[in-house]
């Protein structure tokens, strides 16, 4: 078991198999050690329940991961294997795309389109129900063409802990 804590308010499980659950900071104790009978003693059974994160805390979490450079990783985490994705138009990247696989294609496809990446810039999340969204400004230059900064909104619906669409304008 391995037992990390990802934001001020919860820690993030993941068990042997792979298997991922979110608890609550006051729900348990800092792992002791790093045995995993510890690990494991420090959870009551009281508390032995998946928690699915609020869209707030899946927006913050997000947002953290992609500012630390962590963009792929956040979306293996927080991704429904069902995601869609939308794109303003139909481009060099598709107008929809379905499903985790054709994700990776696509920013796959993106990356092997860029030249040089100088930076980005996320702004906090709003959050607004099950949706939230952020600005995000990519410091860029894509093969073929000038340095530019691309300025767009993302934003994304949540449903069971997971977020289950994207949409981009731009």
């Amino acid at each position: 078991m391995k037992v990390s804590k990802i934001l001020k308010h919860y820690w993030k499980i993941i068990n042997d198999s792979g298997h991922c659950a979110y608890l609550l900071s006051r729900d348990i104790q800092p792992p002791t050690g790093n045995s995993p009978r510890k690990s494991k003693k420090i959870f009551p059974s009281s508390y032995n329940q998946l928690y699915k994160m609020t869209t707030t805390e899946i927006a913050i979490h997000l947002v953290d991961m992609c500012r630390k450079g962590n963009v792929e990783e956040a979306k293996e985490e927080l991704f429904a294997s069902d995601i869609i994705s939308i794109e303003p138009v139909e481009g060099l990247l598709p107008k929809e795309t379905k499903g985790m696989d054709a994700i990776k294609n696509k920013a796959e496809l993106f990356i092997s389109m860029v030249e040089n990446f100088y930076g980005s810039i996320i702004s906090d999340p709003v959050v607004a129900g099950d949706y939230f969204s952020v600005a995000w400004h990519t410091d860029i230059q894509m093969k073929g063409e000038v340095r530019k900064t691309n300025s767009e909104l993302c934003v994304y619906k949540t449903k069971a802990g997971k977020i289950i669409s994207e949409e981009f304008f731009y």
